[in-house]
Formats: C-alpha cells, sequence, structure tokens
C-alpha cells in the first residue's frame, strides 16, 4: 500500500491471508476457552471470569487515573 506501484492482486492475497489468520487465532483462542471451561467447571470457570472482569476494572480505572496525573506510577494506589 506504501509503494509507488501497486499490484492489486498481491495486496488482496496478502489480505486474504491475514485474514484467514486473524480467522485461525479466534478459532484457537475459542478452543482454548472450550477446554478452560471443562477443566475448572461451571463455577470456577465464572468465578475466573468475575475475577477477569474485576481485574480490566482496575486497570482501566488505573489508566484514567494515570492519565488525569501523569507523574503517578501505575500500581501505586
Amino acid at each position: 500500500m506504501e509503494n509507488e506501484s501497486l499490484d492489486e492482486k498481491i495486496t488482496v492475497k496478502q489480505f486474504d491471508k491475514l485474514q484467514q489468520a486473524r480467522t485461525n487465532l479466534g478459532k484457537e483462542q475459542f478452543r482454548y476457552l472450550l477446554e478452560i471451561r471443562k477443566i475448572l467447571g461451571l463455577e470456577r470457570f465464572r468465578q475466573l471470569k468475575q475475577y477477569k472482569q474485576l481485574r480490566r476494572q482496575k486497570i482501566r480505572r488505573e489508566l484514567r487515573s494515570m492519565r488525569d496525573r501523569p507523574n503517578k506510577e501505575p500500581g501505586s494506589e
């Protein structure tokens, strides 16, 4: 895309490869999640999801805080 001349056929082919790689990655991530669910069982899987959600919320709060006060060190509350 950045070159002066553009070979559309090659560019589309590369894009198709990228899309296929993304699809494959998505499938593997889903399979991984299914395996985790089988290993943990329903209740522990729910606990893991809740922990992950709480952790994300904490990180978002810290990032907002850092944005508002740029001199603050991450994780030092």
